[in-house]
């Protein structure tokens, strides 16, 4: 052995010799990738992401660490967001505030299932822990999403399903022509007041969505200022 890698065809064989030098080169480019791996996922999860929200007028700020579990538990509520009108600007002279309301009730169900899916083992090892963006959901439920649709959303249904019931009768009656949905809800006695939380509402939940994608993939959604 000189301390070279070498080949030699023999009949029918390939041989190959290879000399403790090159042995040892190998142990240490492999120990050298999986300590590079190794560092790449230490780094990711002690470097949290700093989210922050403001709720009810206050700034509240959360320590996201991110690692796998918190990756994914945010991935599939930003995508859960950005599918339904939540996370989109509303446009009072065409959004419905009926289906704005059963969006964001199945978006409600969507969070906590998520949330409650959490692994125990993932809400106590360091390494994977999700007490943070737990936290950051909960916040979003119970001080943002509950309080509009306890103030509001059962004293609207009850009047929107009486008032187009009335539409209804009405039409088959001949009594009126076609009325736009559109314009019978702005009939409601609160609706001002009601668009303006429900842009606040909005507002939070846009925000929300932009933290969340932060955290999914580690850098400002496109527009976003980090």
């Amino acid at each position: 052995m000189d301390g070279k890698l070498s080949i030699e065809l023999l009949d029918k064989f390939i041989q190959i010799h290879i000399s403790y030098l090159w042995v040892v080169v190998i142990i240490i480019g492999v120990v050298i990738l999986f300590f590079c791996r190794w560092k790449k996922h230490v780094f990711q999860t002690l470097v949290p992401v700093n989210v922050g929200l403001k709720i009810g007028g206050i700034d509240i700020s959360y320590k996201i660490f991110r690692n796998e579990q918190t990756m994914y538990i945010a991935h599939r509520i930003y995508l859960e967001l950005m599918t339904r009108i939540a996370a989109h600007r509303v446009d009072p002279k065409n959004d419905m505030i009926i289906e704005i309301y059963d969006s964001w009730y199945d978006l409600f169900k969507a969070i906590r299932s998520e949330i409650k899916d959490v692994p125990g083992k993932n809400l106590y090892y360091s390494s994977t822990k999700c007490e943070e963006i737990t936290n950051l959901a909960l916040d979003v439920l119970n001080a943002v999403i509950r309080p509009h649709l306890t103030a509001y959303q059962a004293d609207f249904r009850a009047w929107w399903d009486v008032r187009i019931n009335m539409q209804i009768k009405a039409k088959s009656d001949n009594v009126i022509s076609f009325e736009s949905p559109k314009l019978i809800q702005a009939e409601y006695e609160k609706y001002k007041e009601i668009i303006e939380d429900i842009q606040r509402v909005n507002d939070i939940l846009i925000d929300f969505a932009a933290q969340l994608y932060k955290i999914a993939y580690g850098k400002p959604k496109h527009g976003e200022i980090n």
